[in-house]
């Protein structure tokens, strides 16, 4: 089991002090733009973007710092700057960390909604232009669901297995930070953990979705 603390942890989390009083605290997070949302696919517009683009180093293990920070599980990383561009973003976002948003069962672990249906999960990889301080966030929603073996689709397969199998690293870490602040290092695989489709993705300018609900966020829903 994950332990994630009830108290007051920088005064917000979904409990007591879940979103409904966050703007108390924390005035953003009663803004125009906030995060998520509900995405309704027939009110989105399709367009092109170029591919995204990752520093030639990135598809390779590093070692990462994984820490319960009371919310969720963290993972961040003290190494070469590990960079992203292209898809329309302008100048260059570098990682800053990866989390992982989940509930309490398989049907609402998911921030934000397609046509009002939630997914069993959502990790988000977060980058930011420390020129210009915007910030872009990647977030996959995450299915649950039974792995299958056909050779046909054997290559299909091979990159699910791989991308599953670094999940498993981060998970089986995770069950030993039960306290706060609790930390392991970890080597993982940002592109294995992300997987092979960013191609296909919703964008829209929205926030940080949990406190301090900072505005001016590109979000890439995958």
């Amino acid at each position: 089991m994950i332990l994630v603390t009830d108290k007051v942890n920088g005064a917000w989390n979904y409990r007591r002090f879940g979103p409904d009083v966050w703007s108390k605290t924390y005035p953003q997070c009663a803004g125009n733009s906030q995060s998520p949302i509900n995405i309704k696919t027939a009110f989105t517009i399709q367009k092109n973007f170029n591919p995204f683009n990752f520093t030639s180093n990135y598809n390779e293990e590093f070692n990462f710092t994984l820490s319960n920070d009371g919310h969720t599980m963290v993972v961040t990383y003290n190494g070469p700057k590990l960079l992203l561009n292209g898809a329309d973003l302008n100048g260059n976002y570098q990682f800053v960390n990866f989390h992982l948003h989940w509930g309490p069962n398989e049907n609402v672990g998911s921030e934000h909604q397609v046509n009002g249906i939630k997914y069993t999960g959502e990790s988000h990889f977060v980058y930011e232009d420390f020129e210009t301080h915007q910030i872009a966030v990647l977030a996959f929603l995450m299915k649950s669901q039974p792995y299958l073996i056909n050779k046909k689709y054997k290559k299909i397969y091979d990159d699910e297995y791989l991308t599953t199998n670094q999940w498993y690293k981060y998970f089986d870490a995770s069950q030993n930070l039960v306290q706060e602040n609790d930390s392991v290092t970890i080597e993982l695989n940002l592109p294995l953990l992300m997987g092979n489709n960013l191609i296909d993705f919703w964008r829209y300018n929205g926030s940080l979705t949990v406190p301090p609900c900072t505005e001016n966020v590109i979000l890439d829903c995958i």
